[in-house]
């Protein structure tokens, strides 16, 4: 009886792996059951395997021992042999043999894996992109992401596996891999915040339950888990050597922030400039040599308290007249002037994606109008583009190079619109809904990417529920509606 319901335990030991990454709420419990039921496993069989070659039964015994085998030796080779001496081929033959992952996805992600320690060379990328499905998913897009890092590209990889979250379903093992990367990922950086907020959107594992912690203690958080608790957690977690370091004690960003902020408040301040004009053109130097939102709204703000004053443009046409010019080009001449400062602080707002500023008259309508005609010209550009190439079928690209196009037109026309709010958008939007419409229907009906197309289609349904566009939102609420067709 008991070996009965040991063996109805280990066959639900997959779907407890998966339920464990799906639901971090359950992860404790879960973990628990889980080494409860592979240490009675284990157990369980070794004893029976003993008893029977005491009762002269080698051949059976040598069956159990294959099974603990099959249930353990092929994740601990992939683990400690085959991904850090950089067999790809190794790796992925035992992951078809590795119950712990899916076999249609877990051996070319474990491959990708061993591929990206040894530096991605380009006969293993080879290999092992030729092993994908031609549909690209979650699988895919996490092997691609894997094998860039490998070969050097750590934004092109972070990039990869952060848009999982687009995909309707990317795949329990694509999404822990993705998880653990990126958490690694921004411990390493210091990016402790990043990790927090991921706590949302990533599975839990191991290691980046780890990792949370650490970063919780980091940012001082009242609710971080305490110190027998994180090292509790490295016990459980792998990569025991690569984690250490975090486990050290370590200034939190709190108290760092803290410091810094007082040396800030301490440090001699220069005064500002008490001429107006001379303030708005150290403004304007200021941010073009480092544009940000803040400097760039902060030139827009110190011009317009020069340009419109009642007083300024008397002042500047007597200045003209001193020096000699008749009345109408000292018109021409103070207008120009003006209009290069409006063209410069155009410039500026558009590249550093700063709000556009408010008002009906003066510097900020002209500041305002100017940087959204260029983002809106802009946009209708790269739309165009994309139109033109999505109606040439020999247009067509790699399909991770149709999503790391899908990502760059996502991201770019976010930031783009996003200064000027939504009004900018109501205008912007049916030129990505036209361009990105056609290129997400010529995807699922004539290349068959229907995740690459599904996601593309949710993102316009977002944008369009966004502006208010009612014929939008039901056009693309019936297309994201579909369900994806199996491979």
């Amino acid at each position: 009886m008991r070996g009965f319901a040991l063996a109805l335990a280990l066959r639900a030991r997959a779907a407890l792996w998966r339920a464990r990454a799906a639901d971090r709420r359950r992860f404790v419990p879960l973990t628990l059951l889980l080494a409860i039921i592979e240490g009675g496993f284990i157990a369980s069989v070794l004893t029976l395997a003993v008893t029977l070659l005491l009762l002269g039964a080698p051949i059976v015994a040598l069956v159990l021992l294959a099974l603990i085998a099959w249930l353990v030796v092929p994740h601990w080779l992939i683990e400690t042999l085959a991904i850090p001496c950089g067999w790809h081929r190794a790796a992925w033959h035992l992951a078809r043999f590795d119950p712990r992952g899916d076999a249609q996805t877990w051996p070319s992600l474990v491959a990708a894996r061993a591929a990206a320690r040894a530096g991605a060379p380009s006969d293993a990328v080879a290999w092992i992109t030729g092993r994908l499905p031609a549909r690209l998913d979650g699988a895919g897009i996490v092997v691609h992401a894997l094998l860039a890092h490998g070969a050097g590209d750590r934004a092109d990889a972070r990039r990869l596996l952060h848009s999982l979250t687009a995909l309707q379903a990317p795949g329990v093992d694509a999404q822990v891999i993705a998880s653990e990367w990126l958490a690694l990922d921004a411990a390493e950086r210091g990016a402790w915040r990043e990790l927090v907020d991921g706590i949302a959107t990533w599975p839990a594992t191991p290691l980046r339950y780890l990792l949370e912690a650490v970063a919780a203690d980091r940012l001082g958080l009242p609710r971080a888990p305490g110190a027998a608790l994180r090292w509790l957690r490295w016990l459980v977690a792998p990569a025991h050597r690569a984690t250490w370091r975090y486990l050290r004690a370590a200034p939190s960003t709190r108290s760092t922030t803290t410091a810094t902020t007082d040396a800030a408040t301490a440090a001699p301040v220069e005064p500002a400039p008490t001429d107006a004009r001379v303030a708005a053109a150290t403004a304007l130097v200021a941010a073009a040599q480092a544009p940000s939102p803040e400097r760039a709204a902060a030139a827009v703000a110190a011009w317009r308290e020069v340009l419109d004053d009642p007083a300024w443009l008397p002042a500047q046409l007597a200045r003209a007249a001193a020096l000699g010019l008749d009345p109408t080009a000292a018109v021409r001449t103070v207008g120009a002037a003006r209009d290069g400062v409006i063209a410069r602080l155009v410039q500026l707002t558009v590249t550093a994606r700063a709000p556009l500023p408010a008002g009906d008259a003066g510097v900020a309508a002209a500041v305002r109008a100017g940087a959204r005609a260029r983002i809106l010209d802009g946009l209708e550009i790269g739309f165009d583009r994309l139109h033109a190439r999505v109606a040439n079928e020999g247009g067509e690209l790699a399909m991770i190079d149709e999503w790391r196009e899908f990502l760059a037109v996502r991201d770019g026309y976010e930031a783009a619109v996003t200064p000027g709010g939504v009004e900018l958008e109501r205008v912007a939007y049916p030129h990505a809904d036209t361009a990105l419409g056609e290129w997400a229907v010529a995807l699922w009906n004539r290349r068959r990417q229907h995740h690459v197309s599904h996601a593309i289609t949710s993102w316009l349904f977002a944008r369009a529920r966004e502006v208010g566009d009612a014929a939008a939102v039901e056009h693309h609420g019936r297309n994201r509606a579909l369900t994806i067709p199996d491979a």
